[in-house]
């Protein structure tokens, strides 16, 4: 049963035939090469342009790409093993001469002669111990310094200066055991260098050091034959009848279910060629042809998972690799040659088979351009697409995210039963930074429309610094989907005052929080948003709004958020009542009230208070700031509804009266005397008039409301000043019936100040004596008081 299952996973690899096959031919002929049919191969390598064959006769044949042989006697018995090492193309050889010692031989491949031979740099006998022993496999280090020789169940260590001194030490790396040595490897990794010991039944590791060899068994139940192991640019491959089983220096790697005895292995390209003997793959019958028996020879792409190329061989006996080529030499002396196809026909090939995959993994192993892997990729989503695999068409549509315009994948997953592949699309493109506004907005659209707020949350949770979306497409989506919170959560992360005022005034009507907030912001971002919601959170939170107005108008700081001040006795806010005097600092940024005013229509009480701050604070505030103060006093408090209660008119007027007595170069006494002319407030006017000089408009004042007292009195108090009041007063009193007393103490006031002008008394015959009711010896009195005369005094007097 589980050889059934490792065989059914090897017939799930797709088979194709990417290489072409070609027997290797005499040039003009159509029969085999007639050289290499002479060739009795023992071993062989390759490199540096050449194949490397060497004979039972003990000579090495050396082969061009165009197949021209040339030959010389490496040894007078037989050549056993070879190892060409290309870091140096120094080519060093086991073999026998004359006697029952191996002998070991370097040969510099860079110095041929005229007939091919190469110079022999340096030669040795291998230990005596070991006489008689073959060598059954070899290797050499790349940098030159160590050779391992494989003899029997022990490893021999060769360590020393090969091209420059014939004195090297010998020494055992491995004692001998029952298990044969069959293969050899060197490696350097973490800058030491690892021996690969295989035997017939373990893998094992040496590591290479100065005064012991450390061993380390990476398996001890598997083991290869000599011909049935591969070392790849990273690993070492044991073939075995179970399958093939892959090593690195430290540890046992992978297993594929390659069944099957096999003949040989060996490595080419990243590709994996393995020759089976007759009737062991698969079962297969005993294929032969004419007398030979046909081997199975297969080229496994291991890592990709397909077979590149599978043919029936008669009977092979060697396979090389040069010139981007292999060479598979039979037993028959003929050489077959297999050259693979160009990328571009295998991509066609497998496009045509849909088996995309493949294909990106082929261009992807031949470092195409991700230009071109994209296009792959894209081809093989839209097959997908198209059979109706939409999870499987995203997986492939994410890999083209940065190289495929994006649109060209919406468009496709537009439709409301795919949008949760569009979705996982979408989320991707943010993830890589490739998504723009309107992705963010799809995205969130379909979070919202799935329901999905755990995925809605995952995404806008993120940190400041690693947001991969436009943060204000976001807030907007999440505002109209109706995520206040969500909305709120993120303009606060990233600072989006505008967006977190927005929501809490117009969506939430949180106008307390609105407030609070903005006291955190900076001077310039909070005076922006105070004239843009000033207006409607003075109508929703007076108290809180005034306090902060107060701030920014006299001592501003941002600060964090922190519930609003209770308000002082009386109902005016805390601001008012003087919990704010203390500075900020010695740099405080100030806004200009004026532009504030506007803000409290309707709102009298709180911009008294406001005001009432301002002024007291503030050693520079406007006239009008004074003016609308002095107004706000002398308002009906009837008619202000906002009023939370009404202070008294008393108290109004009293601090209107201290306002235009202790105030006067703050406000203007032009308007304030409009104002309190307007609203009847006579102290205001007197006091206005008495500052203005105006002293006949206090007299007409007077006159008018027929307060005969303080008509006197004014003329006592400013007579000095204005003489001509007396006059005035004379003038009024004599046209009425019930002033005789007072035309009397006018003029004895006149008369004891010496204030009447001769003018004036020049007039006095025109009044009838019946009218004033006094005797002309009083008013003769008069007439000698004054000399100097006042045209206008005068002409007032006449009229």
């Amino acid at each position: 049963g589980v050889q059934r299952g490792r065989m059914a996973v090897v017939c799930q690899w797709h088979r194709f035939q990417f290489f072409d096959k070609e027997l290797v031919k005499e040039e003009g002929s159509q029969q085999p090469h007639p050289t290499l049919e002479k060739l009795q191969l023992r071993c062989g390598t390759s490199g540096k342009g050449l194949l490397i064959l060497g004979e039972d006769d003990g000579s090495i044949s050396l082969v061009d790409r165009a197949f021209k042989v040339q030959a010389f006697s490496a040894y007078e018995q037989s050549v056993d093993r070879m190892y060409l090492v290309r870091e140096r193309n120094v080519l060093v050889t086991v073999g026998f001469d004359d006697s029952d010692s191996p002998i070991m031989k370097m040969w510099n491949m860079d110095n041929l002669d005229l007939n091919g031979t190469p110079d022999l740099i340096n030669s040795w006998r291998v230990d005596a111990k070991m006489k008689g022993v073959p060598v059954h496999c070899m290797a050499v280090s790349p940098d030159m310094t160590h050779i391992a020789l494989g003899m029997n169940g022990a490893v021999i260590g060769v360590s020393g200066d090969f091209l420059r001194d014939r004195n090297v030490k010998f020494r055992i790396i491995r004692q001998p055991r029952d298990d044969l040595v069959t293969a050899l490897f060197f490696k350097f990794q973490n800058a030491v260098l690892s021996l690969f010991v295989v035997t017939q039944s373990s893998v094992s590791t040496f590591a290479i050091l100065p005064h012991k060899d450390v061993e380390k068994v990476l398996d001890s139940c598997i083991g290869g034959e000599s011909e049935c192991v591969a070392q790849t640019e990273d690993e070492v491959v044991v073939g075995t009848a179970s399958g093939m089983f892959h090593y690195d220096v430290d540890a046992k790697g992978a297993w594929d279910a390659l069944e099957g005895e096999k003949k040989m292995i060996c490595s080419f390209r990243g590709y994996l060629v393995t020759v089976y003997p007759p009737a062991s793959r698969d079962g297969a019958p005993d294929v032969r042809q004419g007398h030979a028996k046909m081997d199975q020879f297969f080229i496994y792409d291991i890592k990709n998972k397909f077979i590149a190329y599978h043919e029936p061989i008669p009977s092979i006996t060697h396979v090389f690799s040069e010139w981007g080529t292999l060479l598979v030499f039979t037993e028959e002396h003929k050489v077959f040659q297999l050259e693979e196809k160009d990328i571009q026909t295998k991509l066609e090939t497998l496009f045509k088979k849909s088996l995309y995959y493949v294909a990106i993994n082929i261009a992807t192993s031949h470092q195409y351009d991700q230009a071109s892997i994209t296009d792959i990729i894209t081809k093989y989503g839209d097959h997908l697409y198209i059979k109706g695999d939409y999870d499987g068409a995203i997986q492939q549509y994410v890999k083209t995210i940065g190289f495929l315009e994006p649109s060209y994948v919406i468009r496709k997953f537009l439709d409301a039963q795919r949008i949760r592949n569009l979705t996982d699309y979408l989320k991707q493109l943010h993830q890589k930074g490739k998504a723009n506004a309107d992705h963010t907005t799809l995205l969130l659209n379909c979070y919202t429309k799935l329901k999905d707020e755990k995925s809605l949350s995952d995404f806008l949770m993120v940190d400041s610094n690693e947001a991969n979306f436009d943060v204000e497409t976001a807030i907007k989506v999440c505002r109209q989907a109706g995520y206040y919170d969500k909305a709120l959560s993120l303009s606060k992360q990233f600072q989006q005052h505008d967006w977190y005022l927005k929501i809490q005034i117009e969506d939430q009507k949180n106008f307390k929080e609105a407030v609070n907030y903005i006291q955190t912001l900076p001077f310039a971002e909070a005076e922006n948003n105070v004239k843009k919601y000033g207006k409607t959170l003075m109508t929703e939170q007076p108290d809180i709004t005034t306090e902060l107005l107060t701030r920014m108008c006299t001592n501003y700081a941002a600060a964090p958020v922190a519930p609003a001040a209770p308000s002082a006795p009386g109902g005016a806010p805390a601001a008012a009542a003087g919990i704010l005097d203390e500075p900020q600092g010695p740099s405080v940024e100030k806004a200009n009230p004026e532009e504030y005013i506007h803000l409290f229509v309707e709102q009298p009480f709180y911009l008294t208070q406001f005001l009432e701050y301002i002024t007291t604070h503030c050693l520079n505030a406007s006239q009008l700031l004074y003016d609308t103060l002095l107004e706000l006093y002398l308002q009906d408090p009837a008619g202000a509804a906002s009023y939370h209660s009404d202070p008294g008119s008393e108290e109004r007027l009293k601090k209107a009266e201290d306002l235009l007595k202790f105030s006067w170069h703050s406000y203007n006494p032009d308007h304030a005397l409009v104002l309190c002319k307007t609203h009847c407030f006579t102290k205001g006017v007197l006091l206005l008039l008495e500052k203005l000089n105006l002293y006949h408009d206090i007299l007409q004042h007077h006159m008018e409301n027929k307060d005969y007292l303080q008509i006197l009195d004014a003329c006592e108090k400013y007579g000095e000043k204005e003489p001509n009041l007396w006059m005035q007063a004379l003038s009024y009193f004599s046209c009425r019936d019930d002033c005789q007393d007072y035309i009397t103490t006018v003029l004895s006031s006149m008369h004891d100040a010496k204030r009447t002008t001769t003018l004036a008394l020049s007039t006095m015959p025109t009044i009838q004596y019946s009218t004033l009711r006094i005797t002309p010896r009083k008013l003769h009195q008069a007439q000698y008081t004054h000399t100097r005369t006042q045209n206008w005094t005068t002409a007032r007097w006449t009229t």
